[in-house]
């Protein structure tokens, strides 16, 4: 009990918009008082009083010179407020969304997604997006999906065939794909660069590229559509994204 009063005294110093702009301000690097009450526009007093109640939660300090700076610890929490802006800005998509099904480690690493991710409900619009990205693929495609993309078949076989890029899939089990989706139709050349794994459950789609990616989390009743957030060339959205692939991917059960 005591540490959860000590979180929300933590919070409420937080909670000000002002407090806020402050630690951001000398995040960027150390500064007078005189000269943070000048750059957010504040008077010196207020100013102060801010870093009083600031310093008193051991986030910032003042050095030797009179100019306040981050702690370690100051550092440290400020570090995490992307994750609550990422849950912040995505609101509504994850009060329909089973995060849980995703691992806790990515669950903890969420607040990279928050410069990155953009948002669209519509499926069709979705699908379109990663055939798109497939066609600019030109290093490897990687898909987790719970159904085959017979549609960008064509495109994944032509980014083999004249790019030599890297296609990897991961299909539910029992899911028993036709020939040209299991072999897409490759000169011999490019045959060793198809990749298929099975899992048994999917608990997230996935289209990633080493442009861009994409996913979608299941609903509430466990259903997966297409409707999830996209990378917008972030690199840490991308990053967050790859990880989760690579993880499903050395879990999942190579093709027999």
């Amino acid at each position: 009990m005591k540490d959860m009063e000590r979180i929300c005294e933590l919070l409420f110093e937080l909670s000000s918009i002002e407090r806020i702009r402050i630690l951001l301000q000398i995040q960027k690097q150390r500064q007078k008082l005189s000269s943070i009450s000048k750059s957010l526009d504040m008077t010196v007093a207020e100013s102060y009083r801010h870093l009083q109640r600031l310093s008193r939660k051991e986030l910032v300090q003042k050095d030797v010179d009179g100019q306040y700076c981050l702690t370690t610890f100051g550092n440290l929490v400020l570090s995490q407020l992307p994750n609550f802006g990422f849950l912040v800005k995505n609101k509504s998509y994850l009060m329909e969304r089973d995060v849980s099904k995703i691992p806790y480690e990515f669950v903890n690493r969420i607040g990279e997604l928050e410069e990155g991710g953009s948002r669209a409900d519509e499926i069709l619009y979705n699908l379109r997006f990663a055939e798109e990205m497939m066609q600019k693929a030109q290093e490897y495609i990687w898909t987790l999906s719970d159904q085959i993309l017979m549609s960008a078949l064509p495109i994944i076989e032509k980014g083999i065939n004249e790019r030599g890029i890297e296609f990897r899939s991961i299909l539910p089990e029992g899911i028993v794909p036709p020939r040209e989706y299991a072999v897409p139709r490759l000169d011999r050349t490019h045959s060793s660069l198809a990749l298929l794994r099975y899992t048994k459950r999917v608990e997230a789609i996935i289209i990633l590229t080493e442009k861009q990616s994409a996913f979608s989390l299941p609903d509430l009743q466990g259903r997966i559509d297409y409707r999830g957030l996209s990378g917008k060339g972030d690199p840490k959205f991308h990053e967050w994204v790859k990880d989760l692939y690579l993880y499903y991917w050395n879990n999942a059960k190579p093709r027999v």
